[in-house]
């Protein structure tokens, strides 16, 4: 087999690479869904899960806020259950 035939030989043999699917980026490390377990929430009547959502995300927002303790939010809420002064000074700002 001469060098022309085998060079012909080898193009129509060749295979394009398949595409590899793209990878979701990972989750924002400030994700609420695991800090506030909201999967495992069994509310399902009229405009409850929404009503809940809206208080999850006020929730996480007063805790961003609040800057004396420095640990995360699992922390602070853990901490704002346990000490109703904390408490009152997460919901004063």
């Amino acid at each position: 087999m001469n060098a022309r035939k085998r060079s012909q030989t080898l193009t129509n043999t060749h295979h394009p690479i398949p595409q590899i699917p793209k990878i979701p980026p990972n989750p924002r490390p400030d994700n609420p869904r695991p800090l506030l377990r909201e999967d495992d929430s069994r509310i399902r009547q009229g405009r409850a899960q929404h009503n809940l959502a809206i208080l999850r995300k006020l929730t996480l927002n007063l805790l961003r806020k609040e800057k004396s303790a420095k640990v995360g939010i699992a922390a602070k809420r853990k901490r704002a259950g346990w000490k109703t002064d904390y408490l009152l000074k997460v919901l004063s700002q």
